[in-house]
């Protein structure tokens, strides 16, 4: 078990970001990472990347255009060059989501990764900061294929499916470039504790923060 939060004294249980970065380094021919919100964590980032050396990541991250406000930050428009030139980044298009009879339509809200087909973690953390240092947060880390590949499988479902968009932007864009000068910036510096960037301003995080 992973946990993030209150803890009584010599607990066994796992933090959470050394579980998520146990199972993207230990990817060697696929990895699947699928997260709500992900403030460009660096620890994360950088074990995405060397991850996307040497295999196939594929990221799935909610957007701030597709989620129309649900996500105001911190989401898939906001990844770094690096990790988007070594991993597959995918969206859920607005036009796939289930509305309700109120026009209301559904978030990316899961959070999982699968290794291999061998190894998964589920949990309720996003990828940010906040998730990994202040909320309480939960999650299980589990061996084994049966659970991986029925996750493993799902995925593959909805990306061959055609529920998921390949996403992705020119890094001459203006959010590219945005993004290029953040990541140089972000890796200049010494005094962050190791991470990729911070959490966003209070004024501009997503309107939902599970």
């Amino acid at each position: 078990m992973a946990w993030t939060g209150p803890t009584p004294p010599l607990s066994n249980l796992r933090g959470t970001e050394q579980s998520l970065l146990q199972v993207i380094t230990a990817a060697r021919r696929e990895l699947w990472v699928v997260s709500f919100a992900a403030y460009r964590v660096r620890s994360i980032c950088e074990a995405l990347v060397e991850a996307g050396r040497r295999c196939t990541v594929r990221l799935v991250l909610e957007s701030e255009a597709e989620s129309d406000g649900g996500l105001t930050s911190g989401g898939l428009d906001d990844m770094p060059p690096e990790v988007r030139q070594h991993c597959q980044l995918f969206v859920w298009p607005r036009e796939k989501r289930v509305t309700d009879e109120r026009g209301r339509f559904g978030l990316l809200h899961a959070k999982c990764e699968v290794a291999d087909s061998e190894l998964l973690f589920i949990g309720s953390a996003n990828l940010t900061e906040s998730a990994f240092e202040l909320n309480m947060e939960v999650g299980a880390l589990i061996r084994g294929r049966e659970a991986a590949t029925v996750f493993q499988e799902q995925l593959e479902w909805l990306r061959n499916g055609g529920q998921l968009d390949r996403a992705g932007w020119p890094a001459s864009s203006p959010r590219g470039r945005i993004a290029t000068c953040a990541w140089s910036l972000a890796l200049g510096r010494t005094s962050d504790r190791g991470r990729f960037g911070d959490e966003a301003p209070p004024a501009s995080r997503p309107t939902s923060t599970a």
